[in-house]
């Protein structure tokens, strides 16, 4: 940003966990001066923090938690890491995007899960609008034997597991590969959280030429993360690294900055608004054209009086050559 002279008063404020720290803080004449206040870290806070930027029309970014009771309510209010409930339509059209030409089966929920139901409805309706062959099976415990006989044929199979549970995504995924040893079919696996990655063989996964939705993560081949993460280990000696690594927990005290890429990309892209556009920056977000290493940024009102949310998605496509790609999900 100072290359770009821009030049930043920035005020940090260490609240931690305390409500009687946070009202302290609020009470800073200075603050109610500000032109961006980023945080609090925690759900719990931010109806506070909101309140106040709510009085005082400032604008406010959540940057990660993905649990929001403001964002109804605050129309200063920017939620970066959305939940996927916000974002199900576009990944419901995304799926069947990705399935066209082929056959799409989804494996429903053993039990009752909101928002996988929301999701197969809004899949199972895409899936009629484009005239595609849509299939749906019910977990059970005879999986692999039912799973084989669905999936037998010629052509590409699109296998959606919606939930979102360790234990389901576990068992499926083993299963699947299974059946694809057996059967030679060739089975694309889509999955929702990277909750998955984290209890599977990743050879399982490239296998299956898994795919999976979220709105941010490293795609380590592009040139802006390789300078980036040159230029992060000269500064700071130590790895900067996303927050939840695929195929690998991320572990709170591991060697590395599990929230520098995170704030990177939070303070380029609000600051750089705010320094090309001003204080009603939200008004000209369509014109921005940031650059981020991890995040996809476009952001979008809940309501008319509400406040915005990052509707950005990426897939993460690892397939069977063993690379990744992250690619954009474009309307």
């Amino acid at each position: 940003l100072k290359q770009r002279g821009i030049s930043v008063d920035l005020s940090v404020y260490d609240i931690a966990p305390d409500t009687l720290t946070l009202q302290r803080v609020l009470r800073d004449p200075s603050l109610k001066e500000a032109h961006l206040m980023i945080g609090p870290a925690y759900s719990g806070q931010l109806p506070m923090v909101s309140a106040f930027s709510r009085e005082h029309q400032i604008p406010l970014v959540f940057p990660i938690s993905n649990t929001n009771t403001e964002l109804a309510h605050n129309p200063w209010l920017f939620h970066v890491n959305s939940p996927d409930a916000l974002v199900l339509d576009k990944i419901a059209a995304s799926v069947v995007r990705q399935a066209s030409g082929g056959r799409l089966l989804v494996v429903l929920p053993e039990e009752e899960e909101p928002q996988a139901d929301e999701l197969v409805a809004l899949i199972k309706e895409e899936a009629r609008t484009a005239n595609l062959r849509y299939m749906e099976y019910k977990s059970s415990a005879n999986d692999l034997m039912e799973l084989q006989s669905l999936l037998t044929g010629e052509g590409d199979f699109y296998v959606v597991v919606p939930s979102v549970k360790t234990s389901a995504l576990s068992r499926l995924v083993p299963i699947l590969y299974g059946v694809r040893e057996k059967t030679k079919a060739r089975i694309n696996f889509i999955g929702l959280s990277d909750v998955l990655f984290q209890t599977v063989d990743p050879e399982q996964v490239h296998a299956l030429n898994g795919t999976f939705y979220r709105s941010f993560g490293l795609d380590y081949s592009t040139p802006h993360t390789k300078a980036f993460i040159d230029k992060y280990r000269r500064w700071y000696h130590t790895e900067p690294h996303a927050i939840s690594p695929f195929f690998q927990s991320s572990d709170v005290n591991a060697s590395y900055s599990r929230y520098g890429i995170w704030g990177y990309d939070v303070a380029h892209y609000f600051v750089g608004a705010i320094a090309a556009f001003g204080r009603d920056f939200d008004l000209c977000m369509d014109q921005l054209e940031p650059d981020q290493v991890q995040f996809r940024f476009e952001f979008e009102r809940v309501s008319n009086w509400g406040g915005f949310y990052n509707a950005g998605l990426y897939m993460f496509r690892f397939r069977p050559d063993w690379k990744m790609e992250r690619l954009p999900v474009l309307p």
